[in-house]
């Protein structure tokens, strides 16, 4: 599982390296990898659950894929990704995990200025 540190609001880049396993050799999976499935902090689904969403190819055995976190205090969490693949030696159904921490910013949303 890879993990990964955002704030609200931030565009989150999720990179996939497939490789041949033996000789770390990179290539293409069979057929496009996909986001099967993102869990919010809250335990539900993003509504992208069983949608197939597909990774862009960037370069060989190479894929990406880029989420909008949302903005606000609901956001802060733990998010959980993953992208499922057919791996192109074996031929099996693959997967990988991404966790996605999100923290606010200097660790909070509001103040309470005080003067004196």
């Amino acid at each position: 599982m890879q993990v990964l540190n955002y704030t609200p609001g931030a565009k989150a880049t999720l990179f996939l390296e497939i490789t041949d396993g033996y000789s770390h050799v990179r290539m293409d999976a069979v057929g496009t990898p996909y986001v099967s499935s993102i869990l919010l902090p809250d335990f539900t689904n993003d509504g992208y659950d069983g949608y197939m969403l597909p990774l862009i190819h960037l370069d060989t055995g190479l894929y990406a894929f880029q989420y909008s976190i949302p903005n606000g205090a609901a956001s802060v969490g733990s998010y959980l990704i993953s992208v499922s693949y057919i791996h192109p030696v074996h031929g099996t159904n693959s997967s990988a995990t991404y966790s996605l921490n999100v923290s606010a910013p200097y660790g909070r949303y509001n103040g309470t200025i005080i003067t004196t």
